[in-house]
């Protein structure tokens, strides 16, 4: 899979309530995503809420969300940080390969 690469997150607002939405792709083997809601310039990430990908999906689709632009790399890798201290044991690896993967860059 040379040349290839992974989306690590997508960024999105509510048109109607102007919240904000990150979807962190920690875990693509599952297909699924950890949520995390935010307002203006930040993100909470002591509560992330795992997702799937007919979710991600049905927000697409559904109209209600703008895509914006991806979190710049070196404050996306210090978010992935402050994350890693609030995820499931689970979820743990995954995330820390991301901050590695960062990390290398």
């Amino acid at each position: 899979m040379e040349g290839y690469t992974f989306q690590t997150h997508s960024v999105y607002r509510n048109k109607s309530t102007g919240g904000l939405l990150l979807l962190v792709h920690h875990n693509p083997m599952v297909l699924c995503s950890l949520l995390l809601p935010g307002k203006a310039d930040s993100f909470d990430t002591a509560t992330p809420r795992q997702v799937g990908v007919d979710t991600i999906i049905g927000m697409r689709q559904s109209g209600s969300f703008e895509e914006l632009p991806p979190i710049p790399e070196d404050r996306f890798a210090a978010l992935l940080r402050d994350l890693a201290g609030h995820v499931t044991p689970d979820d743990l690896p995954f995330v820390q390969a991301l901050i590695d993967q960062l990390e290398k860059k």
